[in-house]
C-alpha cells in the first residue's frame, strides 16, 4: 500500500490546505484534509468550516490500491511544518516521498526523515447542493493576481462593507462573461484594475471578502486553465406552516488547473455601488503638481524615509525642484522638528510650493503595483486633491488600464512653520522693537540645527 509521489507537489499542496484550516474564520471548530489514492492519483481535498473556501489538489502516480484518509486540522499543520523546507529549492524538483496507509496512521518517507500523523476513516458525507447555472468566464487566466493586488487596497476587518474587499465586474457576451474592471478601496485610496467606465455597462458584480481570500492565496499561486461562476442552490427547510422559503444561493468563482480546483464564494455588494469613472481624475488643465520618476527609485525613498520616522504610518512630503529636476521625499523623525530627506531624479512638469503630503504605506502599495519602470504622479489642485499615480509605459507597450488614487493627509510644511516663525518676529517688532531686535541677532549668531537627513540617492 505504498504511494509514491513528488515530494515538491505534495509539500505545497498540503501548506496549502493547512494555511485554509489554519486561517479559518472558525478555525475553533477543528477542520480536516481528506487524502484519497484513486486508480492513477493522489487527492488532496479540504474547505473552511464556513464551507466558503475549498481546496482540491491531484497528484498523478503510479497505479495502485485505493484508500482514504482524513488527517485533523492538527495532524495537517504539523504535516505542512514538517515539510516546508522540501516545498522550494531546486534539489527537491526531483525528489520523492513515499506513503503509506496503516490501519490509524499516515507514514511518509522522504527528504532524510520519516513522520507519521494520526489518520482516521473518513465520516458519512453530507449530501452536495445541487448545482444551478454555470458561466464561463473568458480571459481570466489572471484573475487571482488581479485580485490579489487589489486586495491590498481593502481592509477586510472594515466596519464599512464597502473595504472588505474588492469588486470583480462581469459583462456577458454570447454565454461568456468577461471581468472588464476589479476595483478596490478602503476610503483612503482607490484601485481601479481596468477601465473605471466599463463598471457602468457590467451587469454583474461581485465582491471578493478579504476573510475568505485569506484561506484561497497559497492555493492560487499558480495558472488556471479556466475560470467559472457557478450559483449552487442552498436548501431551505419549511416553516412550522410548511411554507418554503424563498430559495437561496451560494456563488462561487470556480478556477482550474491541471493539478488543482480552488472554489471561492463571492457575494453580492450590500450597497449601490458609486460610479468609479468620476473618482479617478483625468487631465482637464495644467495640473499643479505632475512629475516623472523611476518607480524603484521613489519606491527606495519613501521606504527609506518613513522607516526612521516615528509614526507608524508616517506621512511622506513631496516637493519637486524643476530647475535642479529633482523630486525632494521627506519625512518627520520626532517630534522637534527633525526630518529624513531623499532626492531622487524627476521629470518636473509642474510643482506647487507647498509639500504633498501622502500616506508613505499607501504609496509604498501603489507602486509595488505599477507595471512600468517609470511612474508618474499628478495632482491638479494643491494640496488637497487626490493624488492619482499613473504607469509610463514605453512607446507601442500596451497594458490595460490601471487606475491608482490617493487621498492626500494634512500636515504642516516644514516652510510653513519658517514662515509662522518669521511671522511671530513681525509681530513682537511691532510691539517692543527692543525685544525684536536682541531675538533677532541672537537667532543670527546661532546656526539653525540641522535635521537628522538621509543621504541624497
Amino acid at each position: 500500500m505504498t504511494t509514491i509521489i513528488p515530494c515538491k507537489a505534495f509539500a505545497g499542496a498540503v501548506i496549502a490546505c493547512a494555511a485554509c484550516l489554519e486561517k479559518d474564520t472558525m478555525h475553533h471548530h477543528p477542520g480536516r484534509m481528506r487524502i484519497t489514492r484513486s486508480a492513477d492519483a493522489l487527492v488532496l481535498a479540504t474547505a473552511t468550516r464556513t464551507e466558503k473556501v475549498k481546496l482540491t489538489f491531484r497528484i498523478p502516480c503510479e497505479p495502485g490500491e485505493a484508500w482514504v484518509a482524513v488527517v485533523d486540522a492538527d495532524g495537517t499543520s504539523r504535516l505542512a511544518k514538517a515539510m516546508r523546507p522540501l516545498a522550494s529549492g531546486k534539489k527537491n524538483s526531483n525528489a520523492t516521498i513515499e506513503i503509506e496507509r496503516t490501519e490509524r496512521s499516515l507514514v511518509l518517507v522522504g527528504g532524510g526523515q520519516r513522520m507519521s500523523v494520526p489518520a482516521c476513516e473518513p465520516m458519512l458525507e453530507e449530501t452536495t447542493p445541487t448545482t444551478g447555472e454555470t458561466f464561463s468566464v473568458a480571459g481570466a487566466a489572471d484573475l487571482p493576481d488581479r485580485i490579489a493586488q487589489a486586495m491590498v487596497f481593502a481592509n477586510p476587518g472594515e466596519y464599512r462593507s464597502i473595504a472588505r474587499g474588492p469588486f470583480a465586474y462581469f459583462s456577458e457576451t454570447d454565454g461568456e462573461l468577461t471581468v472588464p474592471a476589479v476595483v478596490a478601496t478602503d476610503g483612503h485610496r482607490l484601485f481601479v484594475d481596468g477601465d473605471a467606465g466599463d463598471c457602468r455597462d457590467a451587469k454583474i458584480v461581485f465582491q471578493v471578502p478579504g476573510d475568505d481570500w485569506k484561506p484561497a492565496t497559497k492555493a492560487l499561486a499558480t495558472d488556471f486553465d479556466t475560470v467559472r461562476l457557478v450559483r449552487t442552490s442552498i436548501p431551505q427547510p419549511a416553516d412550522e406552516n410548511g411554507k418554503k422559503p424563498p430559495e437561496k444561493w451560494l456563488t462561487r468563482l470556480v478556477f482550474e488547473a491541471a493539478d488543482r480546483r480552488v472554489e471561492l464564494a463571492v457575494v453580492e455588494p450590500e450597497i449601490s455601488l458609486p460610479h468609479w469613472a468620476s473618482f479617478v481624475p483625468r487631465e482637464t488643465n495644467d495640473p499643479d503638481f505632475s512629475i516623472t520618476c523611476d518607480r524603484e527609485e521613489l519606491a527606495a525613498a519613501v521606504k527609506a524615509v518613513s522607516s526612521v520616522s516615528h509614526e507608524k504610518n508616517a506621512a511622506c512630503m513631496l516637493r519637486a525642484d524643476p530647475a535642479a529636476g529633482i523630486l525632494r521625499i521627506l519625512a518627520q523623525t520626532d517630534n522637534d522638528g527633525g526630518m529624513a530627506q531623499r532626492e531622487i531624479p524627476a521629470e518636473v512638469g509642474h510643482s506647487p510650493t507647498k509639500y504633498v503630503h501622502l500616506n508613505g504605506r499607501y504609496m509604498l502599495d501603489c507602486l509595488a503595483a505599477v507595471r512600468t519602470d517609470r511612474v508618474r504622479l499628478f495632482q491638479h489642485s494643491a494640496p488637497l486633491d487626490s493624488v492619482r499615480v499613473i504607469e509610463v509605459a514605453p512607446e507601442g507597450t500596451r497594458l490595460r488600464m490601471r487606475g491608482m488614487v490617493i487621498m492626500p493627509i494634512r500636515g504642516i510644511d516644514p516652510v510653513e512653520e519658517a514662515t509662522a516663525t518669521g511671522a511671530d518676529a513681525e509681530r513682537a517688532a511691532v510691539e517692543d522693537p527692543d525685544d525684536a531686535t536682541v531675538e533677532a541677532a541672537s537667532s543670527a549668531s546661532s546656526p539653525p540645527p540641522e535635521p537628522l537627513a538621509a543621504q541624497p540617492a
